[in-house]
């Protein structure tokens, strides 16, 4: 059929010879007479799609197990060992295929001696500097923070200094955290490690349980008097709602051997030097939400102290339970030197405080002292009016500021910029308020 033109005409008038319509192809009959159904593909190429396969669901599965896990393995490989050795041997032999035959021997008589070398790598490089514990270390980081914490009732296990990323972080980056780690003397037990970074509900929001050196260094091997650097990554999986930044602490700990023999798991107590018991909370680090609050308010722009700035306001009169809902949208224009309570006060014409609300701008999620410029938080305050006074009285006035929180109030930010609003002794005055007859 596939002849030259000349020879079509006959070929195709004797196969077509008693028959009208179409060719149709003809197969080769069966032992029952019937027609034989399409050679199957060859055996070689029925094993390469079902290694193929084997690879495609083992990475899934590899994947699906990174997911639930902390870590993934080597070892899950190992049922792909087979499959993937065979595809190995395939793409060699036809990428091969392609040299000339000198080049193939070479080739072929390379590959032993390539092989022996990776297993030589791998027998004395590789596996020992992933499974091998590093060595002790002289001192503790100079950029570490020093601590000098107990564990347990003997107070053997102490934890010596933390370092901590100093930048800021957002959900779903790792944060990198350093332990230095020393014991007084043998421990008997192997201890679990763990590590918690807590909102401000002491919510987890990450969290890790090992054994120190992702287990390549048991605390039973530990020798008394020295110092040991161990590094871990926790990955943030929580999002951080858009209020404002999140000033996480950081909880370490180890888990007490006879708990956990009885699977409920509690830490062991921690000390400080002078056999204070505390909740050992080591480290604060800031992460950010992934969007900032939007400021949707009435703009103020009044700033104290030349650090924060009140961006706007929204102030909200709730007649049947005589509140004033009060939202404060505040923007961090310098670096705050220390912690600052912010103040909703209602005054009445006389000058006199009838109500108010004093709390932290970002409560003890975010503490002033970590504001950078830059940062927006928004603040929620809940000002109960009770009775109403006389009419010499009206209207109320709304005003407010902040003051140093150790101050309690004695110690205020002076009012660097007004911004067009009655201000005096570190406050303004965002808004007034009628009193209502309806709150007797």
């Amino acid at each position: 059929l596939c002849g030259p033109a000349r020879a079509g005409g006959r070929v195709a008038s004797r196969l077509g010879a008693g028959r009208s319509g179409p060719l149709r192809p003809r197969f080769a009959r069966g032992a029952g007479g019937g027609a034989a159904p399409p050679p199957a593909p060859p055996p070689a190429t029925q094993v390469l799609l079902l290694c193929w396969l084997w690879l495609a669901m083992m990475a899934l599965l590899l994947l699906f197990w990174t997911l639930q896990a902390t870590g993934s393995q080597g070892r899950l490989l190992f049922p792909a060992l087979a499959p993937f050795t065979l595809l190995l041997v395939w793409g060699l032999h036809s990428g091969l295929q392609r040299l000339a035959a000198p080049l193939q021997r070479l080739a072929w008589l390379s590959l032993p001696t390539l092989l022996t070398a990776m297993s030589l790598y791998a027998l004395l490089w590789l596996l020992p500097t992933a499974y091998y514990p590093p060595p002790p270390v002289a001192a503790v980081d100079a950029e570490a923070t020093p601590l000098d914490l107990r564990y347990g009732q003997n107070q053997s296990l102490r934890l010596l200094g933390v370092r901590l990323a100093t930048s800021r972080l957002r959900a779903g980056t790792p944060l990198p955290v350093t332990l230095y780690l020393r014991t007084d003397q043998p421990l008997e037990n192997n201890y679990q490690l763990f590590m918690q970074l807590l909102d401000e509900n002491n919510q987890e929001i990450a969290n890790l349980t090992t054994h120190p050196g992702w287990g390549r260094r048991p605390t039973r091997q530990w020798k008394a008097g020295a110092i040991y650097a161990d590094s871990y990554e926790l990955t943030i999986d929580r999002p951080v709602a858009a209020g404002s930044p999140l000033a996480a602490r950081l909880y370490v700990g180890f888990i007490d051997p006879q708990t956990e023999a009885a699977k409920i798991y509690l830490p062991l107590p921690a000390y400080t030097a002078g056999g204070e018991e505390l909740t050992p909370l080591i480290g604060t680090v800031v992460i950010e939400p992934a969007r900032s609050s939007a400021l949707a308010g009435r703009a103020v722009g009044s700033e104290f102290g030349a650090v924060i700035r009140l961006a706007s306001q929204t102030t909200t009169l709730i007649t049947a339970t005589a509140t004033l809902s009060v939202t404060l949208d505040w923007e961090a224009i310098g670096t705050p030197a220390t912690d600052y309570t912010a103040f909703v006060h209602v005054l009445d014409a006389n000058g006199q405080r009838v109500a108010g609300n004093d709390r932290a701008p970002a409560g003890e999620r975010f503490p002033t002292r970590y504001w950078r410029a830059g940062d927006r938080i928004q603040s929620q305050f809940a000002v109960v009016l009770g009775e109403t006074a006389p009419p010499t009285a009206r209207p109320y006035s709304v005003w407010v500021g902040l003051y140093e929180s150790a101050s309690a109030g004695s110690v205020r930010l002076p009012v660097t910029a007004p911004a067009g609003l009655p201000a005096g002794d570190g406050q303004v005055q965002i808004t007034t308020v009628e009193p209502s007859p309806a709150w007797r």
